[in-house]
């Protein structure tokens, strides 16, 4: 590894920069002086809030917002669940994204790939005469990953207290 050097100066207390590694930092066991420490918050507090050119700009707009980021991958992982983009489907939450286990119990319900039904989610062209899940229904986890979400080990529960009585005696089948 090679060493870098450079030959600067601190603004307020004209010290040295010499390598930057260990003891060798210019700041290694050195403090700056009170007169240069208010020098540094007061330029700092110069450009604080809301006089600071920045101030408010935290948030993307334009043409780096939403799906046009150069991050966005179609869905994240919230509580353990994926979910997965889907702004045209009746059951996306307020951020236009729906369970990735919902949508996989849906596919499967009306015999299309998940990758179809998703793109029917995307353009909002759904056909006629698809079921979606109803609002009680519960898709559960079998081996209780929640991020698992292959067909084998999704279950369909018609409402909460059919999942409630199956965890029950799925408890009370270990337990004994």
């Amino acid at each position: 590894m090679s060493k870098h050097k450079l030959e600067c100066k601190c603004p307020f207390c004209k010290a040295k920069r010499g390598e930057m590694k260990g003891k060798n930092h210019f700041m290694y066991n050195r403090h700056h002086t009170k007169k240069s420490r208010k020098k540094i918050s007061q330029q700092h507090a110069d450009v604080s809030g809301e006089k600071n050119p920045n101030f408010g700009n935290h948030k993307l707009k334009g043409k780096y917002k939403g799906i046009n980021h150069p991050n966005f991958k179609g869905k994240h992982i919230h509580k353990g669940y994926v979910l997965i983009w889907c702004p045209n489907h009746p059951k996306a939450r307020n951020k236009k994204y729906v369970a990735e286990h919902r949508l996989v119990m849906e596919a499967f319900l009306n015999k299309v790939s998940l990758k179809k039904w998703i793109s029917y989610g995307l353009k909002g062209n759904y056909p006629k005469n698809v079921r979606f899940l109803t609002k009680e229904e519960v898709v559960h986890h079998i081996n209780e990953i929640r991020n698992d979400n292959r067909l084998k080990n999704l279950k369909l529960f018609k409402n909460h207290s059919e999942h409630q009585k199956f965890h029950l005696l799925l408890y009370f089948y270990l337990i004994k």
